[in-house]
């Protein structure tokens, strides 16, 4: 969603995390993990 342009506090209050913080967190880890497995684009 957040690459879809939606901000990360609306994804964050959509998926139940308790802060932006959180979310962004976690999206940049798993971001770093797709990148490692199928490179950046």
């Amino acid at each position: 969603m957040v690459e879809w342009n939606f901000d990360y506090a609306r994804v964050a209050d959509w998926l139940g995390h308790e802060s932006v913080e959180e979310l962004r967190e976690s999206y940049e880890k798993d971001a770093r993990i797709h990148a490692k497995m199928y490179g950046d684009g």
